[in-house]
């Protein structure tokens, strides 16, 4: 399959930067604050243009680069580190995307929001270091924001117990994604960075995992009779590792329910994990189960979903699929669309003996002038990563 060649372009402070060698950035829907790295040579013939970069790469200045225009990455330098030896020069650049400024920043715990959108809650919190929020197809506008907390009261008033609230208040010392992540978690939605609805922008994203629509991203190996691998193919290299280490088989919730003679009723509700139901697992595996005792749910209902939510974080690591192909992304519908994360995919390996119906949860960009072009990325099977909200009834 032919690779394509993509434009890619490296801006510090709004200035272009020509003289790079490397670069490698991770988008990754599971994982905040994902790192960036640039290498960038002196050569012969650029005494000058070397000197420039060292006065404009300042700790703190704005990084952005793009793929065929689209910003892929858009954060601040952390990392700055010029060497040299007998074989030259280079100029070391790192740091994190956008999230990176909102994982180390705290919230303003003078903050009081009461009944308004996910949306204005979140834009609120956000709203202090400059950057956007955007909500996916999978999420509701008018979803009202879950309290993080209740709302202080006298002591000597009995606190209701509920599990939600028209108010939050960020606590001292609360980091602003650990707000935003909160409240999104509790309505059933994860965060991460992507780009947004102009190509300009990096954003934060609010959306559910996809499990239905179309398979974006084709990703073949395929072996011809002699044992070749066909022209056709695009995968590099690929791995399907399966890890069934601290995964339960199945996961019972215990509750407390207030009854009408104040005393409580203990109920159960178990999930069976449906991720271990396929051919690659022996019918034999033994039962791992896991209990838990909740403190939060109040109902039948409740209990499944934190059931459930428990099951999700433990199947977004029991199977990867990782790909490297070349290129930063495929024709799709007519159109070149780049990798990325939350989008439907279906990988046909041969050698691996995969046929996966997956989600891309990571892409990494990886490019260099000699190396040329490529990208890696993390497939989970579709429907393995489940986010319940938490606070429904």
């Amino acid at each position: 399959m032919t690779a394509l060649q993509h434009e890619v372009i490296l801006f510090l402070d709004g200035v272009p930067i020509t003289v790079w060698d490397g670069y490698a950035i991770t988008l990754d829907m599971l994982r905040p604050g994902s790192a960036w790295t640039f290498s960038l040579w002196r050569t012969e013939g650029t005494s000058r243009t070397w000197g420039q970069l060292l006065a404009i790469a300042k700790i703190g200045a704005r990084v952005t680069f793009a793929v065929d225009g689209v910003v892929q990455l858009d954060g601040l330098l952390e990392r700055r580190e010029p060497r040299a030896d007998a074989s030259g020069a280079m100029l070391i650049l790192g740091g994190r995307d956008i999230s990176g400024s909102v994982i180390d920043a705290h919230a303003d715990p003078t903050l009081s929001l009461r009944s308004v959108s996910l949306q204005t809650a979140l834009e609120r919190l956000i709203d202090p270091l400059g950057f956007t929020v955007e909500l996916g197809e999978g999420v509701d506008p008018a979803h009202a924001a879950p309290g993080l907390r209740p709302p202080r009261r006298p002591t000597r008033r009995r606190q209701r117990r509920t599990g939600m609230t028209d108010r939050f208040r960020p606590r001292m010392g609360e980091t602003v994604w650990q707000c935003m992540e909160s409240l999104c978690r509790k309505s059933g939605y994860l965060l991460w960075t992507a780009p947004g609805s102009t190509p300009d922008d990096l954003v934060l994203r609010v959306d559910v995992p996809r499990t239905t629509g179309v398979e974006r991203f084709q990703f073949l190996r395929e072996l011809l009779p002699d044992g070749t691998v066909s022209q056709r193919s695009n995968i590099l290299s690929g791995s399907d590792a399966i890890d069934t280490a601290g995964v339960p088989t199945e996961v019972t919730v215990f509750a407390d329910t207030p009854r009408g003679d104040l005393q409580s009723a203990r109920i159960a509700r178990a999930v069976i994990n449906d991720q271990f139901v396929t051919d690659l697992y022996t019918r034999s595996l033994p039962d791992r189960p896991r209990y838990v005792v909740s403190a939060r749910a109040r109902s039948d209902g409740a209990a499944r979903r934190e059931a459930a939510r428990i099951l999700g974080d433990a199947n977004a690591n029991l199977r990867a699929y990782t790909a490297t192909v070349q290129g930063h992304g495929q024709r799709s519908e007519g159109k070149v669309v780049l990798y990325q994360p939350n989008e439907l995919c279906r990988v046909r390996d041969h050698i691996t003996d995969t046929d996966l119906a997956g989600l891309v949860t990571r892409v990494e960009f990886k490019g260099g002038r000699e190396s040329g072009q490529t990208t890696e990325l993390r497939i989970v099977p579709r429907g393995a990563i489940k986010v319940d909200p938490e606070d429904a009834n």
